[in-house]
C-alpha cells in the first residue's frame, strides 16, 4: 500500500503529506476557494451581500469586512482570549483572583466597544465610501469626509475623553500586575503623556486639506 504509515512521530516529508491529506478530505475545492478569499464562503452567502456586489473588487472588500466583522465579534474569541489572560494570572499567586476579576472586566470592555464600532457602519456603504464599490446615486468622495471630520477627529482625538479612556483602560490592565502595578501605571501614564503631546502638537499646526493629503485620502494641491 503507497498510504502513511500510522507509526508516529511521522517524518517531515510524511507530515505534510499527511496533512495536505487530512485538509482535502475535509474541504472541497469550493470550500478552500473560500478560506482564501478567491470565492465567497457560506457566511457571506447568508448574509445577503452577494445581491449588492457589482465588481470583483467591490466583492472582495464586502466580504473582507463581513468576515472581519463577524471574527472580531465572535462570542467565542472573546471567551478564548479571556481564558489565555487567566491563565496569565497564574504567576500573580495569591493575587490570581483579583486578576482574573480585572480581566474579566477589561475583555468585557474592549469587546463592547469592538461591537459598538462595527454596529456604527454598513459593510455596503463603507466599501462605497472607500471606492471600491459604485453607487452613482453618492458623489460623496473619501477626500470630502476628511475634510468634513477634520474638526470633530481632532477634537475627539486631542479631547479629554479619549485620554481618559485610555488611562482608565491602562491603569486597569496594570493593576493586574499585582506588586508591580504601581511602576506599571507610572511608566504606562509617562508614554500616554507622550504619545499625546505628539498628537496635540500636530493638531495644533496642521490644516484640513494639509492633513487629509498628507495621508492620502485627499490628492496633494502640487499635484494640479
Amino acid at each position: 500500500s503507497s498510504g502513511i504509515n500510522a507509526e508516529w512521530p511521522l517524518r517531515p516529508g510524511e507530515e505534510i503529506f499527511y496533512n495536505l491529506k487530512q485538509l482535502l478530505g475535509k474541504y472541497d475545492g469550493a470550500k478552500i476557494c473560500g478560506l482564501v478569499h478567491l470565492c465567497k464562503s457560506d457566511v457571506v452567502f447568508s448574509s445577503g451581500l452577494e445581491h449588492l456586489s457589482i465588481s470583483p473588487l467591490c466583492e472582495v472588500c464586502e466580504d473582507s469586512l463581513h468576515l472581519t466583522r463577524r471574527f472580531f465579534t465572535d462570542p467565542a474569541l472573546e471567551a478564548a482570549i479571556s481564558a489565555n489572560l487567566k491563565l496569565q494570572c497564574s504567576v500573580t499567586g495569591l493575587f490570581h483572583k483579583k486578576c482574573e476579576q480585572y480581566v474579566d472586566a477589561f475583555s468585557g470592555s474592549l469587546f463592547a466597544q469592538v461591537r459598538k464600532t462595527f454596529d456604527q457602519f454598513d459593510d455596503h456603504n463603507t466599501c462605497v465610501l472607500f471606492d471600491f464599490c459604485e453607487d452613482k446615486g453618492n458623489k460623496t468622495t473619501v477626500c470630502d469626509v476628511c475634510l468634513d471630520s477634520f474638526t470633530e477627529v481632532s477634537e475627539f482625538l486631542t479631547g479629554d475623553s479619549l485620554r481618559k479612556l485610555v488611562t482608565d483602560e491602562v491603569d486597569l490592565a496594570c493593576r493586574a500586575t499585582g506588586l508591580l502595578s504601581k511602576i506599571c501605571i507610572e511608566e504606562a501614564n509617562k508614554i500616554i503623556e507622550m504619545m499625546f503631546g505628539v498628537v496635540d502638537k500636530v493638531f495644533a499646526v496642521e490644516t484640513a486639506d494639509v492633513f487629509c493629503s498628507q495621508i492620502h485620502l485627499c490628492p496633494k494641491a502640487d499635484l494640479f
